[in-house]
């Protein structure tokens, strides 16, 4: 007989205590050239409906904390993309229950009525730009999902309205026969009153890591000249750019993994090693770009590199991300030698909606970069079928408050 996996669910209520919505996941993701469906139900009170109606409205927000914002007084929120659907009256046509609201629906009898909502490809992931001296954050990317009562869906009763805060994460792509090959580059700097020439060769294993996986970078210096090398430096940097329209162009960067070496006088005519790298927040200096939060968790993780997915979302607005590595010598009385390889870092984390299993399927997967994604979805939040999915409640005020607060009143 299987083991039936438990699937906690949010309840939130509305302040009037008539509206009552219920969300599986504040998480949701994209992968491969497709989005994971937004679902849950609702129970309310239909004597206060009247001539209203209920809906699920989907809106994304670029919040900008900046000082010409605070200065010049401009709009500190700008809604970049908004959609609804209407739950009651029931539309003519409506999507099949998925396996979660099937569960729902056992438990909640027919006074439940439900929702789904595709976001579209290409819309902004969850992100916000950080100032780690200040710990302030100077721009942000938010999902919101409401449920509320209303005449229509741009006027919403606030009483009977409810928010839940979700974010949305882009999943590493599928590691293709190419990605998994190694990527490489070189530079050779000759000298104009010197005979000889540097050398200096970089590469990775291949061109995408996962955002917890340590990257090996492999080194060769060729130094056929007089020229004193100073150092090594290693360098994995993080770029973030922001645009959306009527917003002034934003860019900057910062380092999120280093490693230094110093020589002393010329190395090796050929000297070869290995570096190992971890970027990781605790390295990060100035502003650093770190996946979105939902408000009683802290951002502990860095953004993944943003995927374009060539839709018209792509280009509208949003914080976009990308890492490469730098390896750079310093020499003496000359300028440097660097070279550039980029990287892709994304998450391998799959949701319970994922197609986490077609990661691992037909191409060889790095040892490290495949635990990484079995340890993500060994959690029992797969997609289950009807017989195996047991749906635990979870009142989210009082899931805030144990966040917050340690365990929950009322547990002595």
């Amino acid at each position: 007989m299987a083991t039936r996996g438990k699937r906690r669910i949010f309840k939130k209520p509305s302040a009037s205590g008539k509206l009552t919505a219920y969300i599986a996941s504040r998480d949701f993701f994209e992968y491969a050239g497709k989005v994971d469906c937004i679902d849950g139900a609702v129970v309310f009170d239909q004597a206060i409906l009247k001539s209203r109606k209920v809906f699920a409205a989907l809106k994304v927000y670029l919040n900008m904390e900046t000082d010409d914002v605070a200065v010049l007084g401009l709009e500190s929120r700008k809604c970049i993309y908004s959609t609804s659907v209407r739950i009651f009256p029931t539309p003519a046509q409506i999507p099949e229950l998925t396996a979660l609201q099937r569960r729902l629906k056992e438990k909640l009898g027919d006074r439940a009525h439900f929702f789904q909502i595709d976001p579209p490809m290409g819309a902004p992931a969850s992100v916000l730009l950080r100032s780690i001296a200040a710990r302030t954050t100077k721009f942000s990317v938010d999902w919101e999902l409401s449920i509320f009562i209303g005449q229509d869906s741009h006027s919403p009763a606030e009483k009977h309205a409810v928010t839940f805060q979700i974010r949305k994460l882009t999943l590493a792509p599928p590691l293709t026969e190419q990605a998994l090959k190694p990527l490489e580059a070189s530079a050779e700097k000759k000298f104009t009153l010197s005979s000889g020439s540097l050398v200096l060769r970089a590469k990775i294993d291949r061109k995408i890591y996962s955002l917890n996986e340590p990257i090996s970078v492999h080194i060769e210096i060729q130094n056929s000249s007089k020229k004193s090398i100073k150092s090594l430096v290693v360098l994995v940097r993080q770029f973030t750019s922001v645009k959306a329209v009527d917003v002034a162009p934003f860019s900057c960067k910062c380092h999120v993994a280093s490693h230094s070496q110093d020589f002393q006088g010329t190395p090796p005519e050929n000297f070869v090693t290995t570096v190992s790298l971890s970027p990781s927040i605790e390295q990060a200096e100035g502003s650093v770009a770190l996946d979105g939060k939902v408000k009683e968790q802290e951002a502990d993780s860095l953004a993944g590199s943003t995927q374009l997915s060539h839709t018209s979302m792509d280009s509208n607005a949003g914080l976009f991300i990308s890492y490469e590595i730098k390896v750079k010598l310093m020499l003496g009385m000359s300028s440097p030698v660097d070279v550039r390889l980029p990287v892709l870092l994304a998450h391998p984390k799959a949701d319970r909606r994922s197609t986490a299993a077609s990661l691992m399927s037909s191409t060889p997967q790095p040892a490290g970069f495949a635990d990484s994604i079995q340890a993500g979805t060994a959690d029992g939040d797969g997609d289950e079928e009807d017989g195996e999915l047991e749906v635990v409640f979870e009142d989210f005020l009082a899931h805030r408050a144990e966040k917050m607060f340690g365990r929950a009143a009322g547990d002595e």
